[in-house]
């Protein structure tokens, strides 16, 4: 074997270890999901944030609509046109986006059912 595809192969599973922990990172607060919005909408007005109750995920209502922060806040999505159903693990988001088709929430029933209602109505 070539000396050089153990380090590479430790280098991949290392980035893989990186990758699933920083997905596991929490929301603190509404600072850190405003600056993460932020980040990929800049100059848009937030006007508030609804954090969920585990941290991994908070809607955000802006001058246009209602969009989603995840991922730690890696991930930042406009919400407009996109349809949810709320099952019995949370809320499934579906969007009319080819890279993103759809995003599921591990959201509680009331919780997820609040969103629904704030995704649908934006």
């Amino acid at each position: 074997m070539d000396p050089v595809a153990p380090v590479l192969i430790a280098a991949a599973a290392f980035g893989g270890y990186i990758s699933f922990f920083r997905s596991r990172r929490r929301l603190n607060d509404a600072r850190t999901v405003e600056a993460a919005w932020l980040a990929t909408y800049p100059g848009d007005e937030v006007r508030g944030t609804v954090l969920s109750q585990d941290g991994r995920a908070a809607l955000v209502e802006t001058a246009w609509g209602t969009g989603l922060v995840c991922r730690g806040g890696d991930v930042a999505r406009r919400l407009d046109r996109a349809s949810t159903e709320v099952d019995d693990t949370g809320l499934l988001i579906r969007l009319p986006d080819l890279d993103t088709p759809r995003i599921h929430l591990r959201l509680a029933p009331g919780e997820a059912a609040l969103w629904q209602e704030r995704i649908e109505t934006a």
